[in-house]
């Protein structure tokens, strides 16, 4: 959370001295503000990305079930696939329309190429956490997080070489950019609190703790 704090901030002052270039005001300002806090995102984003998958080691030790949903494995593969983009479907457990890189799942949770990963059937469904809201939210936080690297990273090359001025479409991609860390963070936020409640057939209306 450290770490999106200040990429939060950073886009926002991005994104303020992109539009100050665009209307041509304050630029002497507008050059600070855009290399200091492109600079300081294309750093911290990758700093970012290795906290992620620290904590995704842990969920996949920890809260194995959290880690299916978000994954939408239904049954256990060996090696596991990795489903990029598709639609969850309780009812059949399966997904439709799924892209899909083989073996990538395997790689990505255990760092191995032929590691078994459990799927949801492993848990009685009322124990399984609601698997759309996970599986998207994470999807739109990484996307979020890809867009933002590829704004920082493209932003500090031309800063370096003294062209940022020149590319408009690449001010008005930095000024539109604001929402993005904080979409980051609710999406981020929705995978950690859903993937870890049970099955609607668990919720009483009695008192709980979460």
């Amino acid at each position: 959370m450290l770490l999106a704090a200040f990429l939060t901030g950073a886009f926002c002052v991005a994104a303020t001295g992109a539009w100050y270039l665009l209307r041509d005001r304050f630029a002497a300002e507008a050059r600070i503000m855009l290399r200091m806090s492109l600079c300081l995102a294309a750093i911290l984003l990758p700093v970012q990305l290795y906290f992620g998958h620290l904590n995704g080691d842990y969920i996949h030790e920890h809260q194995p079930a959290k880690f299916a949903a978000i994954e939408a494995r239904w049954h256990d593969e060996q090696p596991a696939a990795e489903v990029l983009i598709g639609i969850p479907d309780p009812a059949t457990e399966s997904n439709k329309y799924a892209l899909s890189i083989p073996v990538l799942g395997s790689l990505i949770a255990s760092m191995s190429f032929t590691s078994k990963e459990v799927g949801l059937t492993d848990f009685p469904r009322q124990d399984r956490p609601p698997v759309l809201i996970p599986f998207f939210a994470f999807r739109i936080m990484v996307g979020c997080w890809l867009i933002m690297l590829v704004l920082a990273w493209t932003g500090s090359y031309l800063i370096a070489k003294g062209r940022i001025e020149e590319n408009r479409p690449l001010l008005w991609a930095t000024f539109l950019s604001f929402p993005l860390p904080f979409i980051a963070i609710l999406t981020g936020w929705f995978t950690a609190e859903v993937g870890r409640q049970p099955g609607p057939s668990t919720v009483s209306c009695g008192p709980r703790m979460l």
